[in-house]
């Protein structure tokens, strides 16, 4: 039963839209030699590979918090603050292919459990690792 903070959510539109994004990144990451991903980004501190692998685990998260929503089964974003950064520094030296492969991989995930949301589900408050709370329709465009 969709309230009136409901009624401009379109879930199927708001995936269009995350899906369309992706495949942005995907195009332009897809031209990167295994020398540019090694380059800084503008992000200090961080190659392209920190931030293309940030992308697949940030894609991770959002998973396991939809999959909360779901089923009511608390799944953490990620098992610490620390986690997701060590995470992040693990991935970044792999070489560019493996990097979109990632990000592709990760994104393709979150899509199947995006599609698998009743709408009742999106109303359902989960909490980030920053500890910040919010409903699952926090990805809404």
């Amino acid at each position: 039963m969709a309230d009136e903070i409901d009624a401009g959510f379109d879930p199927a539109a708001t995936l269009e839209q995350i899906s369309a994004a992706t495949e942005r990144v995907l195009l332009t990451a897809s031209r990167f030699t295994d020398a540019d991903v090694r380059a800084p980004s503008l992000l200090p501190e961080w190659s392209r590979g920190h931030v293309l692998t940030h992308l697949a685990r940030n894609a991770d998260g959002g998973r396991r918090l939809l999959h909360w929503a779901r089923t009511g089964d608390e799944t953490p974003e990620y098992a610490s603050l620390a986690a997701r950064a060590e995470e992040i520094e693990a991935g970044a030296g792999r070489s560019a292919g493996e990097l979109v492969a990632d990000v592709r991989e990760s994104a393709a995930r979150f899509a199947a459990e995006y599609r698998r949301m009743p709408l009742t589900a999106w109303d359902r408050e989960v909490r980030w690792t920053a500890g910040q709370g919010g409903v699952a329709r926090c990805w809404r465009g």
